[in-house]
């Protein structure tokens, strides 16, 4: 049985390693804060944060009732803002 040569070994598990890691100094641009705490609130609520645009806002009568409760009606609907939007095939997150 033929052994792994341990000097190619280490080498290629240190890229693989080196690969995975973040960047160094990567972090979170003031102008981007805003757009990436509204993408994880999205996915949070299994939205799609790249296509949430195309939602249909909900109904008048929803509204008011979520701007005065701050809870929403049901799973049918997600928020961004402050205002609720319907769910649709088109939006959802895989």
């Amino acid at each position: 049985m033929l052994r792994p040569i341990p000097s190619k070994s280490a080498a290629i598990l240190a890229k693989k390693s080196e690969e995975t890691q973040p960047l160094e100094g990567a972090e979170v641009v003031p102008e981007n804060a805003e757009k990436l705490k509204l993408a994880t609130a999205l996915h949070a609520q299994g939205i799609n944060p790249e296509g949430w645009t195309e939602a249909r806002p909900a109904a008048w009568t929803t509204q008011k009732a979520f701007q005065e409760t701050g809870r929403k009606p049901d799973a049918q609907h997600f928020e961004v803002d402050g205002r609720l939007y319907k769910t649709d095939t088109r939006v959802a997150a895989n």
